[in-house]
C-alpha cells in the first residue's frame, strides 16, 4: 500500500514539473499579431501561396456572390425557387431590405477578403517575381476587388472603402470607418477596372505568365474584367446618372469580349 502511494506521489510530482515546464515555454511565446513581409518580398514561393491563397479565399464567397447577385436578378421568378419555403433567401428575390431588414450582417464578411486582396496589391511590385508575374497577379486582384465593391455597391450603396490591408490584429479602431458615399464607390470600382486592364495587357485572355497556352479559366483574366465593365457602367449609367458616356465605355467591353 505504501508503495502504492509513493508511486502515486512520484506521478503527481513528475505531472506538476510537466505543467510549470510547459507554462515556462508559453510564456517564452510571442504572439504574430503583425504580418511580416520580409517572407513574402524575399521568397517567390511564399508570394505565390499569397496570392493562391486570395484566390482560395474568394472561391469561398461563390453562395454570397450568387445570392446577392443573380438571386436579385430578374431570372428567378416565383415557382421557379421561392416555393422552396426559405424566407430568408427569398427575401432576396424580393428585394425585402430595408434599415431593420439588412441582408447579411458583418458586411457579409467582404472585408477579410479585401485585406487579402489588399496585401497582394501592396507587397507585390516588390516580391521576387517576374515583373510579367507581377503586372499580371496585381491585374487579376485589382479585377476581384472591383468585383467585390460592386457588389457591396449593388447591396448597400455607401459602403467603408478600405485600399489598404490591416497590418495588426490589434488595431480594432483601423476596423472603425464611415461609410463612403456611392459615388465614391464606384469610382474606386472604375479606376481598379482600368488599373485591371492596364497590368494584364491587350490581346490576352486567359493565358497567364506562368503557362502561357494555360487557356483553363481557373484565374481572373481579361475577359472577367471587361465584362465586369460591361456590367459595371451600364448599373452607373442606368442607376447613376452615368448617360450615354458610361453605355458607351460598356458598350467597347462588351464588343472586345464578345
Amino acid at each position: 500500500m505504501k508503495l502504492k502511494q509513493y508511486i502515486l506521489a512520484l506521478a503527481s510530482s513528475a505531472l506538476l514539473l510537466g505543467l510549470a515546464g510547459c507554462k515556462k515555454q508559453l510564456e517564452e511565446v510571442k504572439p504574430e499579431t503583425t504580418l511580416d513581409p520580409s517572407q513574402v518580398l524575399a521568397d517567390p514561393s511564399s508570394a505565390f501561396a499569397l496570392y493562391n491563397g486570395v484566390y482560395n479565399t474568394f472561391r469561398g464567397y461563390q453562395g454570397t456572390f450568387f445570392v446577392m447577385g443573380e438571386m436579385r436578378s430578374e431570372t428567378w421568378a416565383n415557382g421557379l425557387f421561392t416555393e422552396s419555403g426559405d424566407g430568408g433567401l427569398t427575401q432576396f428575390w424580393m428585394h425585402n431590405f430595408n434599415e431593420a431588414n439588412a441582408p447579411y450582417g458583418n458586411w457579409a464578411g467582404f472585408y477579410g477578403l479585401l485585406s487579402r486582396m489588399n496585401t497582394v496589391l501592396k507587397l507585390f511590385p516588390a516580391a521576387p517575381l517576374t515583373e510579367a508575374q507581377k503586372n499580371r497577379y496585381r491585374g487579376e486582384i485589382f479585377g476581384m476587388r472591383a468585383y467585390v465593391y460592386y457588389t457591396m455597391l449593388r447591396t448597400w450603396g455607401a459602403v467603408p472603402l478600405a485600399t489598404e490591408p490591416l497590418d495588426k490584429i490589434g488595431e480594432l479602431a483601423a476596423l472603425y470607418k464611415h461609410r463612403t458615399s456611392a459615388d465614391s464607390i464606384m469610382l474606386q470600382i472604375k479606376s481598379d477596372i482600368d488599373s485591371s486592364l492596364a497590368l494584364i495587357g491587350p490581346n490576352v485572355m486567359y493565358s497567364t505568365p506562368s503557362n502561357p497556352n494555360n487557356n483553363k479559366r481557373v484565374y481572373w483574366n481579361r475577359a472577367a474584367t471587361l465584362t465586369l465593365q460591361g456590367d459595371a457602367y451600364i448599373w452607373a449609367a442606368t442607376h447613376m446618372n452615368g448617360g450615354n458616356a458610361d453605355l458607351t465605355v460598356a458598350k467597347t467591353a462588351l464588343e472586345e469580349v464578345k
